[in-house]
C-alpha cells in the first residue's frame, strides 16, 4: 500500500490500510504490464452482462420476469433492449439497491398478467417511482405511458 500512510497509533484492523497519500500514490512505479495481464483477462471473463447485473439484485425474480419488466420499462425488446441495458444497467442496478420503493415496485410490477400476492404495480407507477431519483438520460430512455 504505497499510496497510504498510517499515523502513529493507527489501528489498521479497525480503520483500514491508512490515509491516502496522493503524492506517494502518483509517484509509485506502475507494475510490469505482463504481471497484470493474466488477472485482467480473468476479470474480463468474469464480467457480468448488463442483464446479470440487474438479476443479481432482484433474486426473487426469474430471468424472464426481469426481462419482461425491463422491456416494458424501456418499451423495447431484443437488440434495442440490449442497447438500452448496456447503457443504463449500472444505474438501474444502483437504483434497485438504493431505492426500496423502486425495488418493491419493480418486483411487484405486473406487466403481462394478474399475479397473486400484493397488488400489482403497473408500468406507469414503476416509471413514476424511478423518476424521483433517476438521471435525466435514463428518464428520457424509458417509455412514457
Amino acid at each position: 500500500t504505497k499510496g497510504c500512510r498510517q499515523p502513529e497509533g493507527w489501528d489498521a484492523d479497525e480503520w483500514g490500510a491508512g490515509i491516502v497519500d496522493a503524492k506517494a500514490l502518483l509517484g509509485a512505479p506502475l507494475p510490469d504490464p505482463t504481471s497484470v495481464t493474466e488477472a485482467f483477462e480473468e476479470a474480463a471473463v468474469r464480467r457480468r452482462t448488463p442483464l446479470e447485473k440487474i438479476e443479481s439484485v432482484v433474486p426473487s425474480l426469474e430471468r424472464d420476469e426481469v426481462l419482461t419488466r425491463l422491456a416494458a420499462l424501456f418499451g423495447a425488446g431484443g437488440e434495442e433492449l440490449d442497447v438500452a441495458l448496456e447503457r443504463y444497467a449500472d444505474e438501474l442496478r444502483y437504483r434497485l439497491t438504493e431505492d426500496a420503493v423502486f425495488r418493491d415496485a419493480f418486483v411487484r410490477a405486473d406487466v403481462t398478467k394478474e399475479s397473486a400476492g400484493p397488488p400489482p404495480v403497473g408500468t406507469a407507477e414503476l416509471r413514476v417511482t424511478l423518476a424521483q431519483d433517476a438521471s435525466s438520460r435514463l428518464l428520457e430512455a424509458i417509455v412514457e405511458s
